[in-house]
């Protein structure tokens, strides 16, 4: 099990257009993000080569393996958003 607490936001390229940790509140989705079927911009996680986990704002998660855990938002094109995202992980 892994806590996190997570906070801040991202800016899509429409200023007006913004998401939390937990996803986008006007409730969209991306197609070609690593999690289609999960809030665009939302905290995601993986572990080594596996696959993407959601994340948002959970405070508790079991995590799917072992290895190297890499964080990111859900989207599928992340080089141009603005913002940023703080996370604190324990155990």
């Amino acid at each position: 099990m892994v806590r996190f607490q997570s906070s801040g936001e991202i800016v899509f390229t429409n200023s007006n257009d913004r998401a939390g940790v937990a996803g986008s509140p006007a409730h969209k989705y991306v197609g070609g993000a690593p999690i289609p079927g999960a809030l665009a911009g939302a905290l995601i996680g993986r572990i080594g080569n596996g696959q993407p986990f959601g994340i948002g704002d959970q405070t508790t998660i079991r995590m799917p393996g072992s290895g190297t855990l890499y964080l990111g938002v859900n989207d599928a094109n992340v080089g141009d958003h603005s913002g940023q995202v703080q996370v604190l992980i324990s155990r």
